[in-house]
């Protein structure tokens, strides 16, 4: 398992994570406890540190 970022944003439906690494579209994404938080749903920005759309 990967550290994908730090979150920038958040809503009850969805979070923008500001990148790390880069994931593939349709990865699931887990939290610290390793629970699955949600979905890899779009990749955006500057691809040295791209934003990651992740649906809850």
């Amino acid at each position: 398992m990967e550290f994908l970022g730090v979150v920038a944003e958040c809503d009850p439906k969805k979070m923008i994570v500001r990148g790390g690494t880069l994931p593939e579209t349709g990865d699931s994404v887990f939290d610290s406890r390793r629970r699955k938080a949600g979905t890899v749903r779009r990749i955006f920005g500057p691809v040295d540190s791209p934003y990651v759309s992740v649906t809850l």
